[in-house]
């Protein structure tokens, strides 16, 4: 039996525990937000799923005690943050998660193997529209976390620079056109919180075809489109999320620290920020990092 703690029961930690409540090895410990509360029970992981802001006040204090860690995305919402949680983790040993729960979205890892069939890349369009809006941070945390990820595991290279507009003018920004220069690949991301639909698709264009993952869609969630011919691959049924604790899990058993998705995701963090900086001045060119 594994016990866990899952820190904030909001819409997305709730889904979490709806999840972990249903496998037999999971023990999930009694709510609690207090750290030490947490820590004196001896969970072997413990799952953040606090407002955006507050990730890293909240999985400090686990890190530091060398536990396993899932931190739903974005890993935090400032730079310096990340690179501390990372520092940490380092020191101590600690396996962190992040929560990229797309990555780990059956359709999308097949839409990741029909990738050689399209030719080199030449661009990425990204679509991600809500009708409920966060009041925790801006649009930009909700989903350019989700495409960045998404774009590092398709291959592109990391961004050099990026281009934001904030559409709405609001504050926080509630609509936005992105765009990171990716090498010779453009990465897009549009995304609105002042629409009446839901939808997220990520869109790959190469030089003999496009592939694209529509995962508001019920059914048929990817297109293959090679010259006149469109197919709709297949791909396994399991829900995203399921998929994702399942890897969380084995990274508990394991405790094997993933260096790599560290670094990504303070990469990430060092974006999106970047993004918003861009966004306040107006849609400036900035250079990242």
């Amino acid at each position: 039996m594994m016990r866990l703690a899952v820190v904030g029961r909001g819409r997305w930690g709730r889904n979490i525990v709806a999840t972990l409540e249903g496998w037999p090895q999971v023990e999930l410990l009694a709510p609690s937000r207090d750290p030490q509360v947490i820590l004196a029970a001896r969970p072997e992981g413990v799952l953040i799923a606090t407002p955006s802001p507050t990730h890293a006040e909240f999985a400090r204090p686990f890190i530091e005690a060398g536990l396993p860690t899932f931190i739903e995305k974005p890993f935090t919402t400032d730079v310096a943050d990340a690179e501390q949680l990372r520092d940490a983790a380092l020191r101590t040993g600690a396996p962190v998660f992040i929560g990229h729960v797309h990555l780990y979205n059956p359709a999308f890892q097949t839409l990741v193997a029909t990738l050689p069939r399209i030719g080199p890349l030449h661009r990425v369009s990204c679509q991600g529209f809500s009708i409920a809006p966060r009041i925790d941070s801006s649009i930009l945390w909700d989903w350019l976390p989700h495409f960045l990820a998404m774009g590092r595991a398709i291959g592109l290279d990391p961004p050099t620079h990026v281009t934001a507009r904030n559409l709405a003018g609001s504050d926080p920004i509630a609509s936005a056109d992105v765009r990171f220069t990716c090498g010779d690949v453009e990465l897009r991301i549009e995304t609105n919180w002042l629409g009446n639909e839901k939808r997220m698709r990520f869109e790959v264009i190469g030089s003999r075809g496009t592939t694209t993952l529509h995962e508001s869609r019920p059914t048929d969630k990817v297109d293959l489109q090679l010259a006149d011919t469109l197919t709709n691959p297949s791909y396994a049924p399991d829900r995203p999320l399921t998929c994702e604790l399942r890897a969380f899990l084995d990274m508990v058993e394991s405790r094997v620290q993933d260096t790599r998705q560290l670094e990504l995701s303070v990469s990430i963090v060092r974006e999106v920020a970047t993004a918003e900086a861009s966004a306040r001045q107006g849609g400036s060119r900035l250079p990242i990092g």
